[in-house]
């Protein structure tokens, strides 16, 4: 007959802790759990399951990330980006950056500014292409 053994700290890892949680805790997992998965699966019920009904859906979303509005969102993360960049060029000091750590937070978010432009690009793009009548042949 084999010896029983705890659970090592290791195979309780692999299930995030709930292998040895207290039942409470465990329950209140399991139950948030099940919470999200029937969210997403009513989102993905609520998917459009036509090409045109997509291709609308597609269309909305792109508008709201490449229009501004009061809502904020990827236009002001893009204006924000630009926004810092400027002000610790022009008095890096008075934010606290220096030497090394000045230069480090101008390539910061210059690569940030530069990734969001062409992000932004890209999504006009998709936006133009989506609103193109679909051809065949």
């Amino acid at each position: 007959m084999t010896k029983l053994r705890p659970i090592p700290y290791t195979a309780n890892q692999e299930t995030h802790g709930l292998a040895l949680a207290a039942d409470v805790v465990y329950t209140s997992e399991i139950a948030q759990i099940d919470r999200l998965r029937e969210r997403q699966a009513a989102y993905r019920a609520s998917l459009p399951t036509s090409l045109e009904a997509a291709n609308r859906e597609a269309i909305s979303v792109l508008s709201d990330l490449i229009e501004p509005d009061e809502r904020g969102g990827f236009l002001e993360a893009l204006h924000l980006s630009i926004a810092l960049g400027a002000m610790i060029k022009k008095d890096g000091n008075a934010l606290g950056c220096v030497g090394p750590e000045r230069d480090a937070a101008i390539f910061v978010s210059e690569r940030v500014s530069d990734a969001l432009l062409q992000v932004h690009g890209e999504l006009e793009h998709m936006n133009a292409a989506l609103r193109m009548p679909i051809s065949i042949g």
